[in-house]
């Protein structure tokens, strides 16, 4: 494990990332068979994205030190979370993943095997649900998958209406990708849906004014954030004095939402295979939350699953990949 002290502000903190330990070696050296079978699994976990947890501070980001299978738990039950992860295959890069503007609060979060991270949340309307997410990095992605269960198994029972999770994906710290400098109508026009004609990037579907700002408001020519819904699914009605985005009639056909980097080489995306709406808002930041599938099951069988792909600009073969991981990707 390598590692690095840094004084931030008064603070001291360890950035940390992954790499190959003796242990690890040795085990892959135990698995091979040849020396090409071994090059290859270096390889793979060389390719890796690398993850590590913190907060935001004042606008500066502060990672905390868990991995080597150690535990952090927060002073306090605040909540919100960021997951930070960099990605060899694409320079500069780098995305906050928060977990979650919802109604959980952090109580821990570890390391595991395999490179990967374990939350746990508790729901704040059901104290006694634990929202248990484990974040697994792969070559070029990042999955999220949360299950739940009971922390006192002799009190109450899993909520059948499912513990709501919304994670909010950033772009703002990745400097390909990011809005600024450019005016936020340029972010725009590089973040994409897919709908009936393919690819369509956002500036070119028809957008409604938000209702909390007035008409000739500056974030509404042409307005800022929207939201987009599922081709089978009505467009919702927004109440006037409503502080919230609207929804544009335009709709997706496929449940991906992403960005181009601004030199057109790259796109970072986010998928599930079950989202009813996908929102593109403030923060260089999209939502793309799923729903806990399948939804006949109890609930300590179903799952809360997305990932985020980060690549060359190919938006075929990002709708292969993600079809392969999620098979009913397509509607």
């Amino acid at each position: 494990m390598l590692g690095k002290i840094n004084i931030f502000e008064g603070r001291i903190y360890m950035r940390c990332c992954f790499a190959i330990t003796f242990s690890t070696f040795f085990s892959l050296l135990a698995f091979s068979s040849s020396d090409d079978s071994l090059h290859d699994q270096v390889k793979e976990i060389n390719a890796l994205p690398i993850i590590d947890v913190g907060e935001e501070f004042s606008e500066r980001y502060i990672p905390f030190h868990i991995h080597d299978f150690k535990v952090f738990r927060p002073p306090d039950e605040r909540g919100r979370f960021v997951v930070m992860s960099t990605f060899p295959n694409i320079p500069d890069f780098i995305c906050d993943s928060w977990c979650y503007e919802s109604d959980v609060s952090l109580i821990e979060a570890r390391s595991l095997d395999g490179s990967r991270i374990e939350l746990r949340h508790r729901s704040r309307k059901y104290p006694n649900v634990i929202v248990i997410t484990t974040v697994t990095p792969e070559p070029g992605a990042l999955e999220f998958s949360a299950r739940m269960e009971l922390e006192k198994e002799d009190i109450g029972s899993l909520p059948e209406n499912n513990v709501n999770l919304n994670l909010c994906w950033q772009l703002k710290r990745a400097p390909g990708f990011c809005s600024k400098p450019d005016p936020y109508p340029d972010f725009i026009k590089r973040c994409f849906i897919f709908t009936e004609k393919g690819r369509v990037f956002l500036d070119k579907t028809e957008r409604r004014n938000l209702p909390s700002r007035v008409a000739d408001d500056f974030r509404n020519n042409p307005p800022w954030v929207q939201s987009y819904v599922d081709t089978w699914k009505e467009v919702p009605e927004v109440s006037p004095t409503a502080w919230t985005d609207n929804y544009s009639p335009d709709k997706y056909v496929t449940t991906v939402i992403g960005a181009v980097s601004r030199d057109g080489k790259y796109l970072a995306a986010l998928a599930n295979n079950s989202a009813t709406y996908m929102e593109q808002a403030w923060h260089d930041c999209m939502h793309n939350n799923p729903l806990w599938l399948p939804a006949v099951a109890p609930p300590s069988e179903r799952r809360w699953r997305v990932k985020l792909y980060v690549m060359e600009n190919d938006p075929d073969a990002l709708l292969k990949r993600a079809h392969k991981d999620f098979p009913n990707i397509h509607r």
